[in-house]
């Protein structure tokens, strides 16, 4: 188990095996954000200091539509496809807002952020 997830594995977050905690950055972020309507645009603002952030659906069964203008996560996006996870790095400036949608209603999108 990574140290800093505390009761995730890395089966959970494959990414994160690829990090070695010299360079992993400080204070993971988990937030987990309900989608409880099909087809509806929900939004997530990074914490002030973000750097890096990892966002996933935690059904595998369904893609996420994802950008980061409000009201075109149906138009202009960047499809997540089913179970997989995107990630940002080197993240400059703040206020970021993640605004994303899938095609199922009861998700819940999976981010996880760090300082």
């Amino acid at each position: 188990m990574t140290p800093w997830i505390k009761g995730k594995t890395k089966k959970e977050y494959p990414q994160l095996k690829l990090l070695n905690t010299k360079s992993v950055i400080s204070k993971p972020i988990v937030a987990n954000v309900g989608l409880t309507l099909a087809d509806t645009e929900y939004s997530y603002s990074l914490p002030s200091g973000t750097k890096r952030f990892f966002i996933k659906l935690r059904n595998p069964g369904y893609p996420l539509q994802l950008c980061v203008v409000s009201g075109e996560s149906n138009t202009i996006y960047h499809n997540i496809a089913q179970g997989g996870t995107y990630e940002e790095r080197d993240i400059k400036g703040t206020g970021l807002v993640l605004y994303f949608r899938t095609t199922a209603a009861s998700q819940v999108a999976e981010i996880i952020s760090f300082k």
